[in-house]
Order: structure tokens, then sequence, then C-alpha cells
């Protein structure tokens, strides 16, 4: 091959410089496709990040009182959990069983069985983001 006929930037008639600048086209491309999704996979990471972060502010730590011996115990719950599933942690976590004369109490507050399906994040919007939920036995004398 004869260089007479090459001009610089034009490939000439020379096939595999053609057929070399096609693949550096095409590689470049990929390289193109790649950062994109390199971006997306970060921004997908990010969003799950925040996901986790947000799901963790949905938990929160309260206390768990034994009105029988006023023994307490902190406990961290999930605001989805109802009044009613605190409660139960209350008598698991103590080792006790439940009776129809147990009474209940938010924050030192009488709490009826009737609210037992209100949400956590309920009462902390109506008693704070500090809760005690205690069980107070009928031989407490509490």
């Amino acid at each position: 091959m004869t260089t007479d006929n090459f001009k610089p930037g034009s490939g000439g008639d020379d096939p595999d410089i053609e057929a070399a600048r096609a693949d550096i086209q095409k590689a470049e491309h990929k390289i193109s496709e790649a950062t994109k999704e390199l971006a997306e996979g970060s921004e997908d990471l990010q969003r799950a990040e925040a996901r986790l972060e947000e799901a963790e502010h949905h938990n929160i730590e309260v206390t768990l009182i034994w009105g029988g011996t006023g023994a307490s115990k902190p406990a961290k719950i999930p605001v989805t959990d109802t009044a009613g599933e605190v409660f139960k942690l209350v008598y698991k976590e103590f080792g006790q069983k439940p009776t129809d004369q147990d009474t209940f109490e938010v924050n030192e507050k009488d709490f009826p069985r009737s609210r037992f399906s209100e949400p956590v994040k309920k009462l902390v919007h109506e008693f704070g983001p500090k809760l005690s939920f205690e069980v107070i036995p009928p031989t407490s004398g509490a």
C-alpha cells in the first residue's frame, strides 16, 4: 500500500481503517450506554438507601412497663403496630399472662381496650414521641 492517496482523517480507501473507526464508534457507544446504566444504578441505590432510612424512622423506641412490679424495659416497635400489639409485647417481655381485670395506661393515662386497634403512629400524634405502655394487673394496687 502506498500513502499517495491517504489524506489525514479521511481513511482513504483502506477498509481496515474504516473498520477500525466503526469499531471505535461502537466502543464509544457502549461506553456511553454503560455510563448511563451506572448513573441509573447509582440513582436506584440512592433511592433504596433513602427508603431504608425512612423505614428506620418508622420504628420508635417506647418503654414497656409491668405495673405489678414497676419494672420497665425499652423496646423498638414499628409505628404501624397497634396499641394492642404493644400491650401483648408487655405481657411477653415480662413473662405474664393477660387477665380480664388488667388495666392499661399510655403515658400514665387510662387507655381502654376499645382503643387497642389504634396504630402507634396515632398515639405519637396524641401523646408525643416518648411513649410508655403499662399493663396493670388487678393485684398490683397501682
